[in-house]
């Protein structure tokens, strides 16, 4: 399918080659890589994807339209465009989740921004010639476009921690939410069920946390007889009822997503779980 897609571009972009207007736009990107650096950002923005774009790119550098540089302009954006959209994702979503979208941003980001440079003055050019041997240049598009993202798993493993601090300050809390009120569920995020599920797992640990509560408050109601021990104990029941509630929109929501058969077998007993935790609250 790949292969068909790419030949069938290549046929496209060819007829384009007829078109003055495409070949004088085409012509600004072989001498200069930073409106092919910026091109491929708006791109990226728009195909949410990476490859599509990367794969278009080796089908002009294939028919001459494009020099290597603005080519490699182009991977950096699209694949720091790319990252960038998880931020878009979650913006509206918990503190946890801006937080781990701006952590995970960083690296890519920020080495895209570090790598143009070095593009603009023609070592990323050098370097990539170097590492990947193959003389044609569609290859050595998709040879950097595989160097940028392991590069950028290479440095994320061990800075991961370090992203997550910084991203911190950067996304600072607006406010603090209602007791009865998910804190980790992001609706943004049900078309990605094994972090969905994930979330909701979180959940579950604060649900346990009101839960657990609860217990000890009945117990000095029972114990001290007094009213107010009784409004706190009634209180935690409608905050539980209220999560059990989230958490199972959450989670059918979930169903409805292209989920594996895996994520799957897994809903049903974070269902029977969430009802667990909310039971134990009620006693």
């Amino acid at each position: 399918i790949v292969l068909f897609a790419y030949v069938r571009m290549g046929e496209a972009v060819a007829l384009l080659g007829r078109v003055p207007e495409c070949t004088r736009m085409c012509s600004l990107l072989v001498g200069n890589p930073l409106p092919g650096f910026l091109i491929a950002a708006a791109a990226g923005l728009l195909i949410r994807h990476t490859a599509p774009y990367v794969a278009f790119l080796m089908v002009l550098m294939q028919g001459g339209y494009v020099s290597l540089p603005a080519a490699l302009a182009g991977v950096l954006g699209a694949n720091g465009s790319t990252a960038a959209l998880g931020l878009l994702r979650v913006s509206g979503g918990n503190l946890s989740a801006r937080r781990t979208a701006m952590a995970a941003f960083m690296i890519p980001g920020m080495l895209s921004l570090v790598l143009l440079p070095l593009t603009l003055s023609g070592m990323s050019t050098t370097l990539v010639q170097l590492a990947v041997p193959w003389e044609q240049g569609a290859e050595r598009i998709a040879g950097a476009h595989v160097l940028f993202n392991l590069l950028a798993v290479v440095i994320g493993l061990p800075l991961s921690a370090v992203a997550e601090r910084l991203a911190a300050p950067v996304v600072a809390e607006a406010g603090e939410k209602e007791p009865s009120e998910p804190h980790f569920l992001d609706p943004n995020l049900t078309v990605m069920p094994p972090l969905a599920l994930q979330l909701v797992r979180r959940e579950c640990v604060r649900m346990l946390g009101i839960a657990r509560q609860s217990f000890h408050e009945a117990l000095q109601a029972l114990i001290q007889r007094e009213a107010r021990q009784f409004e706190l104990v009634h209180a935690n029941e409608e905050r539980l009822g209220a999560l059990q509630n989230a958490c199972t929109g959450y989670l059918v929501e979930v169903m409805r997503q292209n989920i594996s058969f895996e994520d799957a077998e897994r809903v049903p007993v974070l269902i029977h779980s969430v009802n667990d935790i909310e039971r134990v609250g009620d006693l």
